[in-house]
C-alpha cells in the first residue's frame, strides 16, 4: 500500500494572498486598525492543515516567528499554548530539538529567531517552569496547563516575545478548545493596542458552530470589535483537483475517466481525495505498472465509489485484519498519542506482534509516529479517522449501526464514555447507552475492579428486588459470564406465562463481558420485560462492540496517563520490521529506487542509505 500524499501546495490562492496581506499590514509595515486575527473555517479534511504549513514557511522567510499547535478535546495534562512555548524551547535546541521539522529547522537557521527566544525564556523561567517538561527536573511531573498562575506566566511571556520578535500564535481545531486556551486566546487578541506588539493569531475550525458553542460569543466579540479576517476554504476547482491527483500518483492515460468521476464525486475535499486514491489500490481498481498507475476498469461505474470521507474509511478498515483494528480502536478510545507500551497492554496484543503492526498502519496511512524527546508516540493521523474507527466492528470490520440506530447515534454514545471523570458516572453512562442502542427497558451493571464484584449501575430494576433471592439466578449468570450470550425466555415463540412462573417478567435477555485484552471489568445485563420485543443477534453483535469500547473507557479512567509503565523491549525491533517492509517493495518495484521512494515516502538519499548499509539489490 502506499502513502499518498502530494509534495506541491495546490490552490488555495486567494486564501494565501489573504494571510499574506495581513502579515504586510499588521506586522511587516504595520498600519492603524489592521486586522490582529484570522480565522480559517473549513469542512474536516478540506486542507485546513496544509494551509497553514504554507503560512508557516511563507512567515519564517520573512523572519516573523510562526508557532502553531493544535487543541485536543480530551487532554488535561496539556494545552496548545503550552505547546506553542514548548516548541519555542524546541526551536532553541537546533538539530536536537524533536518538536521541530527539518523544513522548519532550515528556514529558522537564516534568522535570528532562536537566539532572541533563548533570552526571553530564560527572562520568564521562573514563571514558566511549574508548567513546562524541559524546565523541570527529572522525575518532577508539571503542574498541568490550568488555573491563573498559568494564565499570568502564559500571557506575560506570549505578549513579551510578540514585542521583541514579530509573531503568529495558530491554534488549530479552535472549536475543541477548552475553556481555559480560550480564554488565553481571547486576552491575547483583545489586550491593548500597543505599537511594539507585532502580534497575529490564527485559529482553525469549522464552519458550522452553534451560538451554545464556547468559541461563538468570543468570536462574535472579536468581530464587533473590527478584529477578524474570516477566511472560509471551499473544495478544489476541478482543475485544481487534476494537479492533486498528477502530484499524488503518475497516472497513465487509461485512468482519465476514473480520474472525471473522482473530480465529480469528491466535492473538492482533499483529503477525501487522497483517502480515495488510497481505497482504488487497495481494492485493485487501479495498479503499478513501471512508473504509471493503469486501471483494469472498462467503465468508472464498475467500482462503488464512496459518498462520503467517512464511509471511504469504513470501507479502507475492512482491508485490516481484526488485530490492526482493535489498534485503531484503542488509538481512537484514548484520544490522545499513546507509546507502544500503552497500546499493547489496552489492546491486549504481545509488544513484537505491535511493532508489526503500527509499522503497517504507518505504511498504509491511518497512524501518525511522533518524537517527543526520547519517547515515541503514535495518534490517529486524522481527527475524523476516529468517527469511522468508533463506528466499525473490532472483529468483522462492517459498520456497527443499521435501521434507526444512526451511525451519529452511536458515535455520539461511544465519544461520551471517554468524557467522565468518576467511575460511578461512568458505569451509569454505560447501562444507559446500552439500552439505548438495544432498545431495551431494563438492565443493570457489574463491576468488577481488584476483584470485588458489585452492582455498578441499575436501570428500572427495583433495587431491592434485583439484590434479593428473586433474581439470584440472573445475577450469578452476569458474574459468570464470559461470552456475549442472549436468551428467549422460554424459547422463540414460546407462551409467556408459562415461561414465567416466578413473575419476573423476564422476556428476552442479554448478557455481555466488559473485557479489555485479558482483564474483565465486569458485565452488562440488559433485558426487555413482557411488553418488550426479543432480543435479536444483531442486537447482541451491537451490545458486543459497545461493550468493547465501554470496558476501553473503564481501563483508560482507572488508569489514564500516569499507568504508562517504562518501555520494554520488543522481541522484534521496528528497524527489522522496517527492514522487511523495504525489502517487499523492492522486489515489488524490481530494485527500482526511485519509484520505491515515492512508495515508501522516504527521500530517495534516505533510502539509498538504507540500501548501502544492509546491501540490498537494486538495479
Amino acid at each position: 500500500m502506499l502513502t499518498i500524499t502530494s509534495a506541491k501546495f495546490v490552490g488555495r490562492d486567494a486564501e494565501f494572498q489573504a494571510f499574506k496581506d495581513l502579515i504586510a499590514r499588521r506586522i511587516l509595515q504595520p498600519e492603524p486598525g489592521a486586522h490582529d486575527v484570522l480565522l480559517l473555517t473549513g469542512h474536516p479534511g478540506i486542507g485546513k492543515s496544509r494551509l497553514l504549513q504554507e503560512f508557516k514557511y511563507h512567515a519564517l522567510m520573512k523572519e516573523v516567528g510562526f508557532f502553531m499547535a493544535t487543541s485536543h478535546d480530551d487532554d488535561v495534562s496539556s494545552s496548545p499554548f503550552l505547546d506553542i512555548i514548548r516548541r519555542m524551547i524546541h526551536q532553541t535546541l537546533g538539530a536536537s530539538g524533536p518538536m521541530v521539522g527539518s523544513q522548519t529547522r532550515r528556514l529558522l537557521a537564516a534568522t535570528a529567531i532562536p537566539k532572541t527566544l533563548t533570552q526571553l525564556l530564560e527572562k520568564h523561567r521562573a514563571m514558566l517552569t511549574p508548567f513546562i517538561p524541559e524546565f523541570r527536573g527529572e522525575g518532577h511531573t508539571p503542574e498541568p496547563p490550568r488555573g491563573p498562575a498559568w494564565h499570568k506566566a502564559a500571557f506575560a511571556f506570549l505578549s513579551d516575545t510578540a514585542r521583541v520578535i514579530p509573531a503568529v500564535y495558530a491554534v488549530e481545531d479552535l472549536h475543541l478548545a477548552d475553556e481555559h486556551t480560550l480564554a488565553l486566546f481571547r486576552d491575547l487578541a483583545l489586550s491593548s493596542a500597543d505599537p511594539s506588539r507585532r502580534l497575529v493569531l490564527v485559529g482553525s475550525t469549522y464552519g458550522d458552530l452553534s451560538p451554545a458553542h464556547a468559541l461563538s460569543p468570543l468570536l462574535t466579540q472579536l468581530r464587533a470589535a473590527g478584529r477578524v479576517t474570516d477566511v472560509h476554504l471551499e473544495g478544489l476547482r476541478a482543475i485544481e483537483i487534476a494537479e492533486l491527483i498528477r502530484n499524488m500518483l503518475q497516472m497513465d492515460r487509461s485512468t482519465i475517466p476514473l480520474v472525471k468521476r473522482i473530480i465529480q464525486d469528491c466535492g473538492g475535499n482533499p483529503l477525501f481525495i487522497e483517502e480515495l486514491m488510497k481505497l482504488l489500490i487497495e481494492e485493485r481498481a487501479i495498479y503499478c505498472e513501471t512508473t504509471r498507475f493503469k486501471t483494469m476498469l472498462e467503465r468508472p461505474d464498475e467500482f462503488r465509489f464512496p459518498v462520503s470521507l467517512a464511509e471511504c474509511y469504513v470501507r479502507r478498515l475492512n482491508h485490516l485484519t481484526a488485530d490492526a483494528r482493535r489498534v485503531l480502536a484503542v488509538l481512537a478510545a484514548l484520544r490522545r498519542p499513546v507509546d507502544l507500551n500503552l497500546l499493547a497492554e489496552n489492546a491486549g496484543i504481545e509488544r513484537a506482534r505491535m511493532g508489526e503492526l503500527l509499522v503497517e498502519a504507518e505504511r498504509r496511512g491511518f497512524i501518525r509516529k511522533q518524537i517527543d524527546e526520547d519517547r515515541v508516540t503514535y495518534k490517529l493521523r486524522h481527527p475524523a479517522m476516529r468517527d469511522a474507527v468508533m463506528s466499525t466492528s473490532l472483529q468483522a470490520g462492517r459498520p456497527s449501526y443499521h435501521g434507526e440506530r444512526g451511525l451519529r447515534e452511536v458515535l455520539e454514545i461511544n465519544k461520551s464514555l471517554f468524557l467522565e471523570t468518576s467511575l460511578e458516572a461512568l458505569h451509569r453512562r454505560i447501562l444507559d447507552g446500552a439500552a439505548l442502542l438495544a432498545s431495551a427497558e431494563r438492565g443493570f451493571l457489574l463491576s468488577r475492579i481488584d476483584g470485588e464484584t458489585r452492582v455498578g449501575a441499575i436501570r428500572r430494576f427495583d433495587a431491592e428486588k434485583l439484590l434479593g433471592p428473586a433474581y439470584r439466578d440472573l445475577l450469578d449468570k452476569a458474574k459468570s459470564v464470559s461470552t456475549p450470550q442472549r436468551t428467549v425466555v422460554g424459547g422463540e415463540g414460546a407462551d409467556l406465562v408459562r415461561s414465567n412462573p416466578e413473575g419476573l417478567g423476564l422476556r428476552s435477555t442479554m448478557f455481555v463481558p466488559l473485557s479489555a485484552g485479558t482483564e474483565n471489568f465486569g458485565a452488562l445485563c440488559i433485558d426487555n420485560s413482557l411488553a418488550g420485543a426479543p432480543f435479536q443477534e444483531e442486537d447482541l453483535r451491537l451490545l458486543t462492540e459497545f461493550a468493547e469500547q465501554a470496558a476501553l473507557a473503564i481501563r483508560a479512567l482507572l488508569r489514564g496517563p500516569a499507568a504508562e509503565r517504562a518501555p520494554e523491549p520488543p522481541g522484534r525491533s521496528l528497524e527489522s520490521v522496517e527492514l522487511a517492509y523495504i525489502r517487499e517493495v523492492l522486489r515489488f518495484t524490481g530494485g527500482n529506487l526511485a519509484q520505491a521512494s515515492r512508495i515508501l515516502d522516504v527521500p530517495y538519499v534516505t533510502l539509498w542509505r538504507k540500501v548501502k548499509k544492509h546491501q540490498l539489490a537494486v538495479k
